[in-house]
């Protein structure tokens, strides 16, 4: 997309929303600009330049979706639900539903869907010649036994929910 159709006042609000997503990953004796280099292997010159106001560079979208999945906090998405009218409201606050371990089973999917993937690359790489070596055969297993795992968990935290707990 063509930066020049953005409205400047939604890029000002990005570059503020930015700086407030990259300050919020500081933790002790990290500045959060160091940690969100950790994070996703951007040079702290790059992480700069999506908060800096001179710079036309915008954060990508799945920084965002990264940092604010480990931080567990819709800084961003925030802002955006607030530039429409609306109102963001963590799950665990709904009265219906007051002990709901959403975060987790939400930790639970992502997990999966990461297992998935890898089962399913290792698979891959392992038939793209037509012949599964030992070592293929391994790694294809320790990623199904990962895969598991992840399924496990998920299982588990259902249970909790279908027992009404």
């Amino acid at each position: 997309m063509d930066r020049d159709r953005l409205p400047s006042g939604l890029i000002a609000m990005i570059k503020i929303a930015t700086r407030a997503l990259v300050a919020a990953c500081s933790m002790p004796g990290s500045t959060g600009l160091k940690r969100v280099g950790e994070l996703t292997g951007m040079s702290q010159g790059v992480i700069s330049r999506w908060q800096g106001d001179d710079y036309s560079d915008l954060i990508p979208t799945d920084v965002v979706f990264l940092l604010e999945f480990h931080l567990h906090r819709p800084i961003f998405a925030r802002t955006l639900a607030e530039l429409t009218g609306h109102r963001l409201v963590a799950l665990a606050d709904d009265e219906d539903d007051p002990g709901c371990d959403i975060t987790g089973l939400t930790t639970d999917l992502v997990r999966i869907v990461g297992s998935v993937g890898r089962v399913g690359a290792r698979l891959g790489v392992a038939l793209e010649d037509r012949k599964v070596t030992r070592r293929e055969a391994r790694d294809t297993l320790k990623a199904i036994g990962e895969h598991e795992n992840d399924l496990a968990a998920a299982k588990r935290r259902l249970a909790r929910f279908a027992e009404g707990g």
